[in-house]
């Protein structure tokens, strides 16, 4: 008896997936028999692809029925895994079938189809331990797709227990994972709750009743909307006129008004605001560079910003290109300082954040730039541009396409303007609640990563035999493999006939 046979549990046997299940590989099929369409007589075929995080029903094809042999149906305790994935995390994911299910497995799938003399859906358990994944790791090697081999899943040491002792184990972890699901469904509504908050927490704030209170007890020193609307044209008046200046005389431009917001669709605001555009309170609206950079990177230099260094109210400097100080220099309209406010044109179309202050000169591309705006603070037009973009935008109620965000589309966008002071009341309140939100989101996400552990914990324990107790009286998992492979020995000689006779 070997030294592990000696460290199992009393009653449980060393054996390995391939004696106590059959391992079935997905078949291939001719592409134009497979539909993309439901229809009777169909069949949906399950392939490497429906692996993903967690298992989708999606993205499926459909053989006729007289084309899948009967065994590739799945069945009750039958164990679907991923044979093949370009991801190392997905090769060798599985999903036990609770039930029959009218579903065949295709390409790139293998199935797990448990003795009947043992309870499957323990087999199933050990697919999702932390233990097997360790060793389907280092088992699956591609260059670019990551493969198992029939050998891989067939040779996987697998300590049995007793039957009845199967039944307890799996009473078990049910009814434990019972008890982590119902916790991780609480935290995963939390989740939702924090971002609902975040959202309604934009909404109020530059509908104005976020910070109701504070302007009940100020009403006394807000300015009027007609001084004050004037007061910001004036200076951006007073702005382009310094800018064009600085220009050769050839190249020096007539003032073209800024554009005035069309609010019609936007909601009533407080008294002391008014609905303004971003063109009226900034120096101007502007683009990034436009035109190839394949041969412009450099290891250092002027930080280059894309739109992957734009996050949400964020300014984000991993993956940060850089350009040189004499290149910068010639693209003079796609200049960034500190307090510019940045908006993407495409991809995650609307994203803003400010550029911070630390960040003193550095240039761009693919970004619709607000520079040094002065009507509004930076902050607030950014936290406002991202809780439209989640909310009118995206439900297609301002007439800007969301597959190219551009400065005409920028400029004119409607703005509420609230007094410098409430802004900066709103942007304190704001930036308040998401650090309670982002607190609390660490909080959560901290705990659903305790409650997986939790769940590797419990099958660890499982296959350990420390999960339940033992019990002597239970008959041997070495009878119950002796049955096993004689029931296995039976099928092949009858099969191996039922061939002859063929």
């Amino acid at each position: 008896m070997s030294q592990q046979e000696l460290e199992l549990p009393q009653g449980w046997i060393e054996t390995n997936v391939g004696i106590i299940s059959k391992l079935l590989r997905g078949v291939s099929y001719k592409k134009d028999q497979a539909k993309k369409n439901k229809a009777n007589n169909l069949i949906p075929i399950l392939r490497a692809n429906n692996f993903n995080q967690t298992f989708l029903l999606d993205d499926l094809v459909y053989l006729p029925k007289n084309l899948i042999k009967s065994e590739q149906m799945i069945q009750k305790n039958d164990i679907i895994l991923s044979m093949s994935s370009g991801s190392k995390r997905l090769v060798g994911k599985s999903i036990l079938a609770t039930s029959d299910m009218n579903y065949a497995f295709g390409t790139f799938c293998g199935l797990i189809r448990p003795s009947k003399l043992i309870h499957g859906k323990l087999l199933g358990f050990f697919l999702h331990s932390a233990e097997y994944r360790n060793i389907i790791s280092s088992l699956s090697k591609g260059s670019n797709i990551n493969n198992l081999r029939r050998e891989h899943i067939e040779l996987l040491r697998f300590s049995l227990p007793p039957l009845n002792e199967q039944k307890r184990i799996v009473s078990k972890i049910d009814e434990l994972f019972s008890k982590i699901d119902s916790t991780k469904q609480s935290l995963e509504d939390t989740k939702l709750q924090l971002e609902q908050y975040r959202q309604s927490l934009l909404k109020s704030a530059f509908e104005g009743k976020l910070t109701k209170k504070w302007r009940e007890e100020n009403i006394q020193n807000i300015v009027s909307n007609e001084n004050r609307l004037k007061e910001i044209l004036e200076k951006r008046n007073e702005l382009w006129i310094k800018r064009n200046e600085l220009l050769q005389k050839n190249k020096r431009k007539k003032y073209v008004k800024p554009q005035s917001p069309n609010s019609k669709n936007f909601p009533r605001l407080p008294n002391s605001w008014f609905w303004g555009s971003f063109d009226q309170v900034s120096e101007r609206i502007t683009v990034g560079h436009v035109g190839s950079m394949k041969n412009e990177y450099i290891s250092s230099g002027i930080p280059f910003l894309r739109s992957q260094n734009v996050r949400t109210n964020r300014f984000e400097f991993v993956g940060m290109k850089f350009i040189s100080k004499k290149f910068h220099n010639t693209l003079q309209k796609s200049k960034l300082e500190p307090n510019d406010v940045v908006v993407v044109r495409s991809g995650s179309v609307g994203t803003s954040c400010v550029i911070p202050l630390n960040v003193k000169d550095a240039n761009c591309s693919d970004l619709v730039i607000i520079k040094q705006p002065h009507g509004i603070l930076s902050k607030f037009g950014s936290y406002y541009i991202n809780s439209i973009v989640e909310t009118q935008i995206k439900l297609q109620k301002v007439g800007i396409a969301l597959d190219h965000f551009n400065t005409n589309s920028v400029a004119k966008l409607p703005l509420p303007i609230p007094t410098i002071q409430e802004q900066e009341q709103i942007v304190l309140q704001i930036e308040q609640g998401f650090s309670l939100i982002q607190n609390t989101t660490k909080i959560v996400e901290s705990s659903l990563q305790n409650l997986q552990t939790m769940k590797m914990s419990v099958l660890k324990q499982a296959f350990e035999g420390k999960l339940v107790p033992q019990d002597p009286n239970d008959e041997p998992a070495s009878v119950l493999l002796e049955k096993i492979k004689s029931t296995k020995e039976s099928q092949n000689t009858k099969q191996r006939r039922m061939k002859n006779v063929k």
